[in-house]
């Protein structure tokens, strides 16, 4: 269990140092991608901006017009815009190389954490899911290594009826 403990900080450690080390999923991109970036960052700000301008000065207007269902509409048309600004930020190599790295980061540390958890479990004496998969499995196999065995009794039983006939 101890090892599973210093397994999992040194995980959590490695996901700390990695994600404030941008050389570590960076360091293969040119700059002209990075200049991209910042033009893609710079441009989202603007357009979030203007959007958020826009919304604010339709909402207004309709406020005082009353018209709840326009309000909602609005509401609606400004969450879909601002999630269209956002989806053509993410297309930016830079970003997509962060957020492949903060995946294999959160799934690596998530498998150590699973594992310091099954070994805390077996220390108390508690089966895990892992062990129940593996029960399982075994069973199935077991399952069907009677079948084929039963099988093929009854095939050698048949054979002695028919050859003491």
């Amino acid at each position: 269990m101890l090892n599973e403990i210093a397994k999992t900080f040194e995980a959590v450690n490695d996901f700390i140092r990695t994600l404030f080390d941008p050389t570590t999923y960076l360091g293969d991109l040119s700059p002209k991608e990075f200049e991209e970036f910042y033009n893609d960052i710079v441009n989202c700000f603007f357009k979030v901006s203007f959007l958020n301008a826009e919304t604010y000065l339709k909402a207004i207007t309709e406020m005082q017009r009353g018209d709840t269902e326009s309000i909602l509409n609005l509401y609606l048309n400004y969450i879909s815009n601002l999630e269209d600004i956002f989806a053509d930020l993410m297309d930016n190599p830079v970003i997509a190389a962060y957020l492949s790295q903060l995946n294999k980061l959160y799934l690596r540390s998530l498998h150590f954490i699973q594992n310091l958890n099954n070994a805390f479990f077996h220390s108390i004496g508690l089966a895990t899911r892992k062990d129940i998969v593996a029960l399982s499995e075994a069973y199935v196999d077991l399952k069907g290594d009677i079948k084929r065995e039963t099988r093929r009794i009854l095939r050698e039983i048949k054979k002695l009826q028919e050859g003491s006939k």
